[in-house]
């Protein structure tokens, strides 16, 4: 932890926004809310990519009546960038098909990406799509849309409000456009 906070204090200094030698006492105390999401709600930061694959096997359902179905072959890609101090660029794609009859016949593939910008410490804006294509043996591929784009405001630290507009296509169905709008109270 202690580098850590030695790299970030580095990282403002060479940003020319450290008022004075140190980060002192608050600059610690706020520093260890935004790492550790004391009080505060932070989006996720990441930089790098990563890539995994393997068998996924769903082990229970919530619902006694749903069948739990083969394992599948699951490959996942991520990639995040930090534009700057309040812009962050996230894509995640993700392929798989079951390891059984149907393997390749049927394939769920999705990509999407997250656009996180601050506004400001109280307001942020959170946008993503996600395109996905699902193919069953002997049917046409379904691909589906999802755009959504939401403010989330704090207004205390303690208080979150949220509004979130969103967009959706499924195959050949009706576009489905929505609004919603939450409000979040932190007990502890």
């Amino acid at each position: 932890e202690v580098q850590w906070f030695n790299a970030i204090e580095e990282k403002i200094k060479e940003s020319g926004e450290l008022i004075g030698e140190h980060l002192g006492a608050m600059g610690f105390y706020r520093t260890r809310q935004v790492l550790f999401n004391i009080q505060e709600r932070v989006n996720d930061r990441y930089y790098g990519w990563d890539l995994s694959a393997g068998v996924l096997f769903e082990l229970t359902k919530p619902f006694k009546s749903q069948e739990i179905g083969s394992p599948q072959l699951t490959i996942i890609g991520n990639y995040a960038y930090p534009i700057d101090w309040s812009l962050q660029l996230n894509i995640k794609a993700e392929a798989s098909t079951p390891i059984d009859s149907n393997f390749f016949k049927q394939t769920n593939i999705s990509v999407g990406t997250d656009f996180i910008y601050e506004l400001s410490n109280r307001i942020n804006w959170v946008t993503g799509y996600r395109l996905g294509l699902f193919k069953e043996p002997n049917v046409d591929a379904q691909t589906t849309h999802n755009l959504s784009s939401s403010f989330l405001f704090y207004l205390e630290n303690q208080i979150y409000y949220g509004v979130t507009g969103s967009f959706a296509k499924i195959g050949d169905n009706a576009i489905n456009l929505g609004i919603s709008m939450s409000l979040q109270y932190r007990l502890f």
